[in-house]
């Protein structure tokens, strides 16, 4: 019978006829037992049966179905499909259909097989010559979506051998200035699976030129967390944010090697830094993403959103000697850090070499540990003092950490 999809070796009768069932084009087979040879068909006609010793055919409809297990539906997959219960899903490719016709050309290969691989030729009918003929391979749909960063179909397509290449977003998150991450993975293309191939590129905000560190330098990591008692809009939060941006253009003096990170938290996320329960908050930077972080104190992470200067590159802690700066930011009803739990927290932080500065509006704070250094402000002060308040101790902190 010249209708056959493919031809499967070293079958036996029974594999030979889940094959067929597995492919809701097959309708009959041809089995040659001596061989173990299985011609799976896409017709069930017998008008042109043969006479041949040893083979037999058999619609697919004599047999039970059943015996494939959830298989048994042909209904399940596509007509060029087979089922299988793979992991990588229920159904996966199996032919490439009847071979189209080709206007001025004639099918040359006799009793053409249309399964995976097979190959077929065309010859040109008098008083035609060739001119090419289009393959659409399978399409892999939009790249996968990497946050913060924008991808351009470089052929315009998304089909097989299709490329698309990652770049970071115009104006990154809350306008900072962005780096693409493992850039030689920037450019994906489209499988023969129908899938892109991988890619761990990300976009992550740049070290606002503190400059690069070498494996001698004692990083200087600041952590600026932000009281959330209003909305971003807020004057006394744009405030905040103000305070930070001009320590940020400070720390220049203080050292080439620094790493920000600014985070906000709710309300009811006491300073303790995880060691109790804690809310995040999601409408910062709304309009143009957020990013999450984790900060590490003690035996606890507590992670929540941040912006702006929000995320660096990871430094390599087993080089490099690391001295940690925390900026906590809050109003008349902060946390007491001579309490037990604010005594903890600082206890966490010391074992980590991270100093913990307390800046609070109004009131008067008690230093509670030698890495606490609690600053007031008791009433309006200009961000400018703040700031200064703030680099005096940066320093000193820094300083110490260099001599020792």
């Amino acid at each position: 019978m010249d209708v056959e999809i493919t031809t499967l070796t070293t079958q036996s009768l029974e594999n030979c006829v889940h094959e067929c069932i597995r492919r809701p084009r097959c309708l009959s087979i041809n089995h040659k037992a001596r061989v173990q040879l299985c011609i799976l068909n896409f017709d069930d006609s017998e008008s042109n049966l043969v006479t041949e010793i040893g083979s037999i055919f058999s619609p697919i409809n004599r047999w039970n179905k059943y015996n494939v297990g959830s298989c048994w539906n042909r209904t399940r997959c596509d007509i060029s499909e087979r089922c299988t219960d793979g992991s990588s899903g229920p159904c996966e490719p199996s032919d490439c259909g009847h071979p189209p016709d080709v206007p001025g050309a004639m099918l040359t290969t006799g009793n053409p097989e249309i399964g995976l691989y097979s190959r077929i030729e065309y010859a040109c009918l008098s008083g035609y010559t060739l001119h090419g003929i289009s393959v659409v391979g399978f399409d892999c749909g939009s790249p996968t979506v990497i946050s913060n960063t924008e991808v351009r179909l470089l052929n315009g397509s998304t089909t097989y051998r299709s490329q698309a290449e990652y770049s970071c977003e115009e104006g990154g998150i809350c306008g900072a200035k962005m780096t693409l991450v493992n850039s030689d993975q920037a450019v994906v293309e489209c499988q023969a699976d129908g899938l892109w191939s991988s890619s761990s590129v990300e976009c992550i905000i740049e070290n606002v030129g503190m400059g690069e560190c070498t494996n001698d330098s004692v990083v200087l990591d600041v952590a600026y967390i932000l009281d959330d008692t209003n909305s971003v809009d807020d004057g006394e939060f744009q405030e905040q944010l103000g305070l930070f941006q001009t320590l940020s253009m400070r720390l220049t003096n203080v050292t080439s090697c620094a790493r920000v990170s600014v985070f906000r938290h709710h309300n009811s996320f006491n300073i303790d830094f995880g060691f109790g329960s804690y809310n995040t908050t999601s409408d910062t930077c709304n309009s143009i993403g957020s990013l999450a972080r984790r900060y590490g104190v003690g035996d606890e992470e507590i992670e929540v959103t941040s912006f702006a200067l929000g995320h660096f590159p990871a430094i390599d802690t087993q080089e490099n000697r690391q001295r940690g700066v925390i900026l906590v930011v809050s109003d008349r009803s902060g946390t007491n850090w001579n309490s037990n739990a604010g005594r903890t927290v600082l206890e966490a932080a010391d074992d980590k070499s991270i100093d913990v500065v307390t800046i609070k509006m109004g009131g008067n704070q008690q230093q509670a540990s030698d890495n606490h250094h609690p600053i007031d402000v008791p009433g309006s002060q200009d961000l400018v003092t703040i700031a200064d308040d703030c680099m005096t101790i940066i320093t000193n902190v820094y300083t110490s950490a260099i001599q020792n």
